[in-house]
């Protein structure tokens, strides 16, 4: 295989499943004077940019003649809907899809997803972990390649704290407020921490790294709802209180992880929970971010 086909089909790999309606395709040989473009949709903030994966998908093409890749782009909270209208229409607009950990099931009954076991190669599971296959393999069979293992991270400005008089970041929920109300009180930050709290997915994160550092569990052993106890109730009563507190930028409530981007990469405030994607263009791209050498990453407090 060359190394162009492995370049192109790690550009559709976030778990980057193969659409039915692009493996059912069956154009003739593609050349210059008769090409084949493949359209692919993908969310704008998986770790990599979208000019880097622009520049990904022109490599195939140079390396790929007749071959033309085109990068669609929308941000996660549109992703999965433009998927089921995309893959619904006749004929579907997608022949590679961005496929989040939570949505394979659905997909993969509807129709949506081919089976492309037979497609991978020894050499193109070179480098990752056999464990991301999980999360796109159903009854033996592997309907994509995994794009990006992810997990918030515990962001904080070194700035901000250096002139608070902190230099190390909080361990614990309780050091996290300390260290806000000192910057707070100092002027530094009108509210030192932003989180994702709109009622989509970006609030369950936070809530489950709050909940599970307070001791707390979703399911119980026998696999329950466990989170509406005392532990459950403990961790939103100090989700409310941080606000009440005036620790919490009260716009959290409305914030997925784009706002939050947008507000820790303004220099707003000191601590944020975010993915990947945050501290690239926050530490390096002084384009796009105005604490650039400032940003750093550190464990979740417990």
């Amino acid at each position: 295989m060359s190394k162009g086909f492995k370049i192109f089909s790690i550009v559709m790999a976030l778990t980057f499943a193969l659409s039915v309606a692009g493996c059912q395709q069956t154009p003739s040989t593609p050349s210059a004077s008769n090409p084949v473009t493949i359209h692919v949709i993908s969310m704008d903030q998986a770790a990599m940019s979208t000019a880097e994966m622009d520049a990904i998908a022109r490599e195939f093409e140079a390396k790929n003649p007749g071959i033309l890749v085109n990068m669609e782009y929308v941000g996660y909270d549109y992703l999965h809907d433009k998927i089921v209208t995309g893959l619904s229409a006749n004929p579907p607009a997608y022949d590679a899809v961005m496929v989040d950990v939570v949505w394979p099931d659905e997909f993969i009954k509807a129709g949506y997803l081919e089976d492309v076991t037979s497609r991978i190669t020894p050499e193109m599971k070179d480098g990752i972990f056999p464990a991301a296959f999980n999360g796109i393999t159903r009854n033996g069979k592997i309907y994509g390649m995994p794009w990006l293992m992810d997990t918030k991270y515990f962001y904080y400005n070194t700035d901000i704290l250096s002139k608070a008089g902190f230099t190390n970041p909080p361990k614990t929920w309780e050091e996290l407020l300390t260290m806000a109300k000192a910057i707070k009180d100092k002027g530094l930050a009108e509210y030192p921490i932003v989180w994702s709290w709109a009622q989509k997915e970006a609030a369950i994160c936070d809530f489950t790294a709050l909940l599970y550092g307070n001791g707390g569990t979703f399911l119980d052993a026998s696999g329950k709802p466990a989170f509406n106890n005392d532990k459950g109730v403990q961790v939103l009563t100090w989700m409310k209180q941080t606000i009440d507190d005036g620790l919490t930028n009260p716009a959290s409530t409305t914030y997925v992880e784009n706002d939050v981007y947008t507000n820790f990469l303004a220099g707003k405030s000191a601590f944020a929970l975010n993915w990947q994607f945050m501290y690239i263009d926050g530490q390096f791209d002084s384009s796009k971010s105005q604490v650039t050498g400032k940003v750093a990453l550190a464990p979740i407090p417990v």
